[in-house]
């Protein structure tokens, strides 16, 4: 797929080729594939995690699980907006909607990594998708602080 970058200054949309360079969404792969392998280490993570902080004579054990899973969650997406405000790249609401579409497939991953590699049960399957929520948080914390850096108020 070829999309257009307009380049800088170019006065006109994304969807105007006059003057753009062509953009290839494969130019996004790396992050989408990034993205889902972490997916797969999360899942790995929250089975070696599990065990350490939560003790299996514990009542409250799938809660707890899903609460390991939820704090992965949230550094994996603290670490996703972070990755994507140092570098959002040449079209960066492409790069934002590349990456979200991969956490969230790579939350599923987590999930399924988890239960496959021995974890109990999940009692609170939203607790998979903290990591998409935080990053898509994270990086419109990050677009707004960026864009207010320079202003100032009119007198």
């Amino acid at each position: 797929m070829v999309l257009t970058d307009p380049g800088p200054g170019h006065a006109g949309g994304p969807h105007q080729a006059t003057g753009g360079h062509p953009y290839r969404l494969r130019a996004e792969l790396p992050w989408f594939l990034g993205c889902l392998a972490a997916g797969v280490a999360l899942g790995v993570a929250w089975r070696i995690v599990v065990p350490i902080a939560v003790s299996a004579a514990d009542p409250e054990r799938a809660v707890a699980s899903d609460g390991v899973l939820a704090g992965l969650g949230v550094l994996a997406g603290l670490g996703t907006a972070a990755a994507l405000a140092f570098a959002p790249g040449r079209m960066p609401h492409l790069r934002f909607a590349v990456v979200l579409v991969g956490c969230l497939i790579g939350s599923a991953l987590a999930l399924g990594t988890g239960l496959l590699l021995g974890v109990a049960r999940i009692g609170a399957i939203g607790a998979t998708f903290v990591w998409p929520v935080v990053a898509s948080g994270g990086t419109f914390l990050a677009a707004v602080t960026s864009a207010t850096r320079g202003w100032r108020p009119s007198e």
